[in-house]
């Protein structure tokens, strides 16, 4: 007896189609670990030597899903993570650092704006306003 499969079923393992006028997200990654914060970097005036002086370190493609399917057509061989990021055609890398580092980076970078804003609050309560808004405390 032959079985009759429905068009339906025989498109379950199809990729959903994505239409021409939707955004395509080409830098997604998933599957990052948890303990890591992963960043693209354009690598123009040795960007990348900075990240990596700051603890960044290159993300290998060893099952990493990035981008939409079949969008990524600018990937260079070799197992380090990148796509062209502009049209010179600097490239960009996939980069991560512990998240542990960059937890205490953004705090470092929160405690120079709080002083920033503090000094800021300072200046205003003495004088009463900042320009032309009254921002006294009354």
């Amino acid at each position: 007896m032959k079985t009759t499969t429905s068009k339906i079923e025989k498109n379950l393992d199809r990729p959903k189609r994505i239409p021409m006028a939707q955004a395509r997200q080409v830098l997604n990654v998933e599957d990052v670990p948890d303990n890591l914060v992963a960043r693209w970097v354009l690598d123009t005036k040795n960007r990348c030597q900075v990240f990596q002086s700051a603890g960044y370190q290159f993300i290998t493609d060893k099952g990493l899903a990035v981008g939409d399917k079949k969008v990524d057509g600018s990937k260079a061989t070799g197992s380090v993570v990148c796509k062209v990021g502009n049209s010179t055609g600097e490239m960009l890398y996939l980069m991560a650092i512990d998240r542990k580092y960059y937890e205490e980076d953004q705090a470092a970078k929160q405690a120079k704006i709080d002083s920033i804003e503090e000094e800021l609050y300072a200046q205003t309560e003495k004088e009463g306003h900042y320009g032309n808004l009254d921002l006294s405390r009354k």
